[in-house]
């Protein structure tokens, strides 16, 4: 007999969280219940209605996506813990900051140069307080093909867009991973019931330059009109490494035709 699960899922008209929702829905043996957050409706700043509304819906995972206060996210948390239900939140290499060098481990210092990694480290210290037993997943650029999605390919496109020409650093090492392969590695661990932060990075053992993946991935979508440079403007190794992740590497997704 197939299970079925409800999942709680906030930012569905994001990036990452459509994908992820995709994929639960599609899973072979296990029937996921999708409950979308809808701001219109609940307000994250409407304390009351938040707690409300996740104790009448007793999801068996809260899978916190969305962008929001650093106080909704704790609450999320929080509730989650009451109700004995998994907790995932996603976070982002961007908590390391661009001035430290990697690879970093899950347990590396963290340094946040700039406001959304800042906003990140804040959310999961709330997270984290609220809720010991969370699962945090912290990624770094996702690949996706959607104009108008906060992905990398969309970044470059309005970088062609607007400049002209793409400026790729030969010196930074980027995390990045493909969104459906994020999606999976998320999966896998809720359904393992993993507690604890983890990375996803399909970059960690690739290690390919920004110049490297960008002139790649000008050749695996038949970008032509891209005008790929190279430059020295950021110098990282910004890879998020763990070895209890198994996901693609890009070097191998990026050779499928």
């Amino acid at each position: 007999m197939t299970s079925s699960r409800t999942i709680l899922i906030t930012g569905i008209n994001g990036t990452l969280a459509p994908v992820l929702a995709m994929h639960l829905q599609q899973h072979p043996d296990i029937k996921f219940h999708l409950v979308p957050w809808d701001r219109q409706r609940i307000s994250p700043e409407d304390h009351q209605a938040v707690e409300q509304f996740v104790m009448n819906t007793r999801p068996s995972w809260i899978c916190h996506l969305g962008m929001g206060p650093e106080s909704w996210a704790g609450q999320l948390a929080g509730l989650a813990a009451r109700l004995d239900s998994g907790f995932l939140f996603t976070s982002t290499a961007l908590v390391f900051g661009d001035e430290k060098n990697g690879p970093f481990e899950t347990n590396s210092p963290r340094f946040p140069s700039e406001e959304t990694g800042q906003y990140k480290l804040r959310c999961e210290d709330a997270v984290l307080a609220a809720n010991p037993n969370s699962l945090i997943v912290r990624l770094g650029w996702q690949i996706g093909f959607t104009r108008g999605g906060n992905n990398l390919v969309e970044a470059l496109e309005q970088l062609m867009d607007v400049e002209g020409r793409i400026e790729a650093s030969e010196h930074w090492i980027p995390a990045v991973s493909f969104l459906d392969d994020s999606a999976l590695a998320m999966i896998d661990l809720m359904i393992a019931g993993a507690q604890g932060i983890y990375h996803v990075d399909s970059n960690a053992h690739s290690a390919m330059t920004f110049l490297e993946l960008v002139t790649a991935l000008k050749q695996y979508l038949n970008q032509d009109k891209w005008h790929v440079t190279a430059s020295s403007e950021r110098i990282q190794d910004q890879r998020l490494l763990d070895s209890r992740i198994q996901v693609p590497s890009v070097t191998s997704r990026l050779a499928r035709h």
